[in-house]
């Protein structure tokens, strides 16, 4: 492992770029180090904490989402100032988009542990966005001793009512459909080049779920995505087989259902009123919340107004909300 050897020596990625204004929060308490896989190195984002560690939350593990990267958290990191976040980007994903394969959620769960481990860290808050609420799942099932307590945010349960089999999965004969709606918008976004860093940024900034979250952090976001900003054209890095084979995963195998059968962890499940273009209802409407409610009565569930799935992250009132769920245990 290289734990303890940082990619780069100062705070900051120098991604923000001038077409939003403010400037990227808790640079100062930023470091970027890796992590060896039998696959390649991880990148992992960290932000260490002021002063004394919070005793509510000294540390927090947070997993981003199946074509997100860890520069979605500095508003986080800002709301915890006494924590150590933790975020790695998965692999196929930022700066570990050459790690891989193997994908899906097991590998991701695998990666996640041997981050907590070179860390340092006996046992920790893991918080998951997106898909990253699944990997945190799968995490906890696989290595229940390095975590404490799970938040899932906008993800972690399957999407509609739980099945009376939680392991079942969907058949062979539908899953091919599903996958081709699902990864075929995003599999054609995935492979835009852009000829420049401002008609990159003109792109995102049009974006519907991004109207109230174009800023430094933002621009930050997706500049980190795209990686070299001198290396034109311009394209994202997040591995197309990844997130394809991460999709497949999560539709075809039964890691997910046999995780939550088994779930012996406390839980947060943080949902928003709104999707992933900012439509109505979102990933969770509230009639499938309450199932998944009465099907886990153990479950600490927070229904959250006025975000979407983009903003509950890229925004500081999103993420101030998450980090008072996190510190709440």
């Amino acid at each position: 492992m290289s734990a303890e050897k940082p990619i780069v020596d100062q705070p900051g990625v120098g991604a923000a770029a001038p077409q939003a204004g403010g400037s990227v929060p808790a640079e100062d308490r930023y470091r970027r180090w890796s992590v060896d896989t039998p696959d390649g190195s991880l990148t992992v984002g960290e932000w260490v904490p002021v002063g004394e560690p919070d005793p509510e939350l000294p540390a927090l593990v947070a997993i981003h989402g199946i074509t997100a990267n860890h520069r979605c958290w500095p508003y986080l990191a800002a709301a915890l100032p006494g924590t150590r976040l933790i975020a790695p980007d998965l692999r196929g994903r930022g700066g570990s988009h050459e790690v891989g394969p193997p994908f899906g959620m097991a590998a991701h769960a695998d990666d996640v542990s041997r981050v907590i481990e070179a860390a340092q860290l006996e046992s920790v808050t893991v918080l998951g966005q997106s898909m990253g609420g699944f990997v945190a799942v799968v995490t906890a099932d696989r290595h229940p001793d390095q975590v404490e307590r799970l938040v899932l945010v906008d993800g972690g349960l399957p999407l509609g009512p739980p099945p009376e089999d939680l392991a079942h999965t969907m058949p062979r004969a539908e899953v091919e459909k599903v996958l081709t709606h699902i990864t075929g918008p995003i599999r054609a976004r995935l492979s835009m080049e852009f000829d420049d860093e401002e008609s990159m940024l003109s792109f995102w900034q049009k974006h519907p779920a991004l109207q109230d979250a174009w800023d430094a952090v933002t621009v930050d976001f997706a500049c980190y995505d795209v990686g070299d900003l001198e290396h034109l054209p311009l394209s994202s890095r997040v591995s197309i087989a990844a997130m394809e084979a991460d999709s497949a995963d999560l539709l075809t195998a039964s890691t997910i259902g046999e995780a939550l059968q088994r779930l012996r962890h406390p839980a947060s499940f943080v949902t928003v009123p709104r999707g992933l273009q900012n439509e109505t209802p979102g990933m969770y409407p509230p009639a499938i919340v309450q199932q998944w409610r009465d099907r886990f009565p153990d479950l600490v569930v927070h229904e959250l107004d006025d975000f979407n799935h983009y903003t509950i992250v890229l925004t500081a009132e999103g993420s101030a909300q998450m980090a008072a769920i996190a510190k709440a245990g």
